[in-house]
């Protein structure tokens, strides 16, 4: 025990001694993806009518932000079959002329380079996987911010951007160009500060994405019971053995349907 305790202590030494003498390094900060406030959008005209708008309920993934060198990480993966139109035409959208959500239940977009224009991402470039289809494509930073979460007490970032796509590159362009072809993708994504980063020294990369999916779930499954009334069950008491009814008291008859006004002209 003396051995380890020794052993410990100079361990912790060298740690100290190397990080107090070493310059300071840039630090990668991983951020999980929140769920409850992360939504995939895509807009398209339908037939110079209108504007339609949809989005997808159900999102995952992580950030990975290095402020010192202006470089960072995302990875993102959408659960095709959450897509939400707001009417009957979920299915529509999920058969085979589109979505193929059966074949191909998700989507991802893995990025490349985040670019950065004095502290802020401006721009993301990634590839886009949909339909089993690979695209480079660059998404807009329009809004950017990192704080400490209000509620969570937590370090998080949030972030709104967008990119244009052509759904026929994805094999999904049936009825274009009545339908337009080009597709605007929005997303608004907020993601809080993981304990990733500290134990992706221990796990493999498969292993650190599977806790932090666990991790999301998680928060996903604690904010719904945070919005459920709460159920506190009965208290059990000892058994007590019910009372019979009260006895009719003798005498006379209770008012009631059965009871018949005498005869008329009798005592």
């Amino acid at each position: 025990m003396k051995k380890l305790t020794s052993l410990s202590a100079a361990l912790l030494l060298t740690t100290v001694t190397v990080a107090t003498s070493a310059p300071a390094l840039a630090t990668p900060e991983t951020y999980v993806v929140d769920g409850n406030h992360t939504f995939p959008r895509f807009s398209y005209s339908h037939f110079g009518f209108s504007t339609q708008l949809s989005r997808f309920n159900k999102t995952t993934g992580k950030i990975v932000l290095d402020k010192e060198a202006k470089t960072g990480e995302v990875d993102v993966v959408i659960d095709t079959k959450s897509v939400d139109t707001g009417s009957i035409l979920d299915e529509h959208i999920q058969g085979e002329d589109f979505l193929d959500t059966a074949q191909y239940p998700t989507a991802t977009f893995k990025s490349t380079q985040v670019i950065f224009k004095g502290d802020q991402p401006v721009a993301i470039k990634g590839n886009l996987t949909l339909k089993g289809v690979t695209k480079p494509v660059t998404l807009t930073v329009t809004s950017f911010r990192a704080m400490p979460h209000p509620m969570l007490n937590k370090d998080a970032i949030g972030a709104n951007a967008y990119t244009v796509v052509k759904r026929s590159e994805f094999n999904a362009g049936k009825y274009a160009p009545n339908v337009s072809d080009e597709v605007r993708i929005d997303i608004a994504v907020e993601a809080v500060k993981s304990i990733a980063r500290r134990l992706e020294k221990r796990l493999s990369v498969d292993q650190v994405d599977a806790v932090m999916a666990a991790l999301s779930r998680w928060s996903n499954r604690e904010s719904r019971q945070k919005r459920r009334p709460e159920v506190r069950p009965a208290p059990i008491g000892r058994w007590e053995k019910p009372t019979a009814p009260a006895a009719r008291p003798r005498g006379r008859m209770p008012l009631g349907r059965d009871r018949r006004p005498p005869p008329v002209g009798r005592q």
